[in-house]
């Protein structure tokens, strides 16, 4: 990981070194295209002098009744005139009436569109505000474009711990589900949006890392002084060795074994 991106904890040693995130990419970014309903969308709405934001959680599992909820509350309510692009499986959970027959409305005003797939690597450069569900790539990809990031969705595992980052660096909100995020997705768009808002100045402020640097050779060097640097093995006290006894007495044991 980059140095900064969390508190490093005081009783780490020395040897424990923060270099940069790897991203292996098939092209330079912003290399690609993007695809044309896509970049039609993206030429609409900045001809009509909307901004826009992106909602994607990758592969995750998050039920479209819930994301197409906030994504109405959002778009009906701000008091921006945006556009959202909903990148990501359609998953083939239950919509509300209500909620569909909104969601059509906003797709035929031009506001709203759902696409299965993106390049992220071209898309974000377009975007002014993004909703990730909080893995690592999706979510440093994003705090490199400098623009406010809040994470929901499931929130499984790493997902929480970047969703703190996001919060704890002001560039977005506490990360919650997907299905409360609704009660705040209308307070985050304002915010989000908002040129002079707290969120904005703050992610205009981060550094999160060389987009032109993919950290291979970074994280190469790293191990490779390590190796050269003749640094002991760390030693544990739940090591035993055969037939002692006091070492033995220390081992947890689970049950059954």
């Amino acid at each position: 990981m980059l140095p900064g991106s969390f508190e490093r904890p005081a009783d780490w040693p020395a040897s424990f070194a923060c270099t940069d995130f790897i991203f292996l990419r098939s092209s330079a970014p912003g290399g690609g295209t993007l695809e044309t309903p896509i970049a039609d969308f993206i030429a609409a709405a900045r001809a009509k002098g909307r901004k826009l934001m992106v909602m994607t959680f990758s592969s995750m599992p998050v039920g479209r009744a819930a994301a197409l909820a906030a994504i109405v509350e959002m778009l009906s309510k701000s008091k921006h005139d945006f556009a959202l692009i909903y990148v990501g499986k359609r998953q083939k959970d239950q919509v509300p009436g209500a909620v569909s027959a909104a969601a059509s409305s906003l797709e035929a005003q031009g506001k709203l569109l759902e696409a299965e797939r993106a390049d992220f690597g071209v898309l974000f450069r377009e975007l002014d505000a993004f909703i990730v569900h909080g893995g690592l790539g999706t979510t440093v990809e994003a705090l490199r474009m400098r623009k406010p990031v809040a994470v929901t969705g499931v929130l499984l595992m790493d997902q929480r711990f970047w969703g703190l980052v996001c919060y704890e660096k002001g560039v977005g909100p506490m990360p919650v589900h997907i299905e409360p995020f609704m009660n705040i997705a209308v307070d985050w768009a304002d915010k989000a949006l908002d040129p002079e808002s707290d969120y904005t100045k703050n992610a205009a402020a981060l550094t999160f890392g060389d987009e032109e640097n993919d950290g291979v050779s970074q994280n190469v060097q790293a191990f490779k002084s390590i190796a050269e640097s003749g640094l002991d093995p760390p030693q544990s006290s739940f090591v035993a060795q055969v037939g002692d006894e006091e070492s033995e007495k220390r081992i947890p044991r689970t049950a059954g074994s």
